[in-house]
């Protein structure tokens, strides 16, 4: 029981999530703030994918006005999730056959995908226009090393790791 000028408090449960997790990997909850808003956020490894490269990780974002988390719908559509503070964006870096960087913003619950740069035996960086279509707005050769093949790009507009 709490008194006034007590030093014990009352918790309060605020938010319940039940998802299905795989059997495979541990949780390795992560506070870091994706939106540049000064709070801290949460992601859960949700699961893996691609041979183990591909984290994939559920997001929930801190909404300081209401005391609450968001769920972000589609992040587990988008593995490896960082934050980007060059272009105030998250960043999604997808391994398969070649490497993908994903340019993201948040729009209400969801993650939206703004401009992508592929990397196989050549880079090619797009940029969805005002349609929703993806355009090509740069495209060379890849000439790197094979380590630069994993690198992860900060911009795509000049092309930036």
């Amino acid at each position: 029981m709490e008194t006034k000028g007590s030093i014990f408090h009352t918790w309060e449960l605020k938010n319940s999530f039940k998802f299905i997790k795989d059997g495979v990997t541990g949780l390795d909850v992560q506070i870091s703030d994706f939106n540049n808003d000064g709070f801290n956020d949460m992601t859960y490894q949700s699961g893996i994918a691609g041979r183990g490269g591909n984290i994939v990780m559920t997001l929930f974002l801190y909404e300081p006005k209401n005391k609450d988390f968001i769920h972000i719908k589609n992040s587990d559509n988008y593995p490896n999730l960082s934050f980007n503070s060059k272009l105030n964006c998250i960043n999604s870096v997808i391994l398969t056959g070649s490497t993908t960087t994903a340019f993201l913003k948040i729009k209400k619950d969801s993650l939206d995908e703004f401009a992508r740069v592929d990397v196989s035996d050549k880079i090619v960086a797009e940029e969805k226009d005002s349609t929703g279509k993806f355009k090509i707005i740069e495209e060379k050769l890849f000439k790197g090393k094979d380590n630069d093949f994993y690198k992860i790009f900060r911009n795509y507009k000049p092309l930036e790791y």
